[in-house]
């Protein structure tokens, strides 16, 4: 079935029509070549008018559809995240992953195949499992303390009368050489 397809001269010239349709949306005038005709708006140009090629009712280009929904800057934006993914993502397989990504929805629209995304998601997965700063670190466990060990954790305090300057020495502690006066 996939060899008929390659073969089959309709998926080209439907695929070539669809382009034409996406470039005659896109340059109808300088603001749908800047901002576009609005998000979702090859669905409504699909529904309403579409392509009379007897095929999936698709721009088949995930590039020419965001230029034909969100103009140059939505386009711009697409590209950029592109690329700041592929700088961010150091492994080679994360890399790979996102340039057949790339390369996919230039084929397909990226939202109707699950496929695409799946690829997607795989390469930011696999980025940030080889990048220590994208990576989940572990939360710090809090330790329980012993009820008797709070009262010995906590300094004591000098007794009433032994304030400091009144010439009393401080209270010999357990386990001191009982020495007085500051060390």
């Amino acid at each position: 079935m996939a060899g008929s397809r390659i073969s089959d001269p309709a998926s080209a010239d439907a695929r070539f029509t669809r382009m034409s349709v996406v470039w005659d949306g896109i340059t109808r005038d300088w603001s749908t070549v800047v901002f576009g005709n609005g998000p979702e708006a090859n669905v409504r140009f699909l529904e309403n008018v579409g392509i009379g090629d007897g095929q999936a009712q698709v721009f088949d280009n995930t590039y020419l559809t965001f230029w034909y929904n969100f103009g140059l800057i939505g386009l711009a934006c697409l590209l950029a995240l592109l690329v700041l993914l592929y700088r961010r993502l150091r492994s080679l397989p994360a890399r790979l992953l996102l340039v057949g990504f790339a390369a996919q929805i230039f084929f397909f629209d990226v939202w109707l195949w699950l496929g695409a995304v799946a690829v997607l998601l795989l390469a930011v997965a696999l980025g940030a499992a080889d990048n220590p700063s994208l990576s989940a670190r572990a939360l710090p466990v809090p330790r329980r303390r012993q009820p008797g060990a709070q009262a010995a954790a906590r300094p004591r305090q000098p007794a009433a009368g032994a304030a400091a300057g009144s010439g009393s020495a401080p209270a010999a502690r357990p386990g001191s050489a009982g020495t007085s006066g500051p060390s």
